[in-house]
């Protein structure tokens, strides 16, 4: 699994990459938690919850990526 964050149309998300790492799923994610890129996933593991749902596919040339852990 490889997990991405990224911003889309002036927003935050993360989400999960495709094999070919040509689409990304965005995870579904409270505006706040998405500020927080692949930590807020590594913190609700921590916890034993699940992965939040993700949302309809997006290109990976329509985000630009940023730091998966920018705190």
């Amino acid at each position: 699994m490889k997990i991405a964050a990224f911003i889309h149309a002036g927003q935050h998300g993360v989400g999960l990459l495709s094999a070919d790492q040509k689409q990304l799923q965005p995870f579904d994610l409270p505006l706040d938690e998405r500020k927080l890129g692949a930590l807020t996933l590594v913190e609700r593991q921590a916890r034993g919850e699940a992965l939040p749902a993700l949302q309809a596919e997006i290109a990976v040339s329509d985000v630009q990526l940023i730091a998966p852990l920018p705190k």
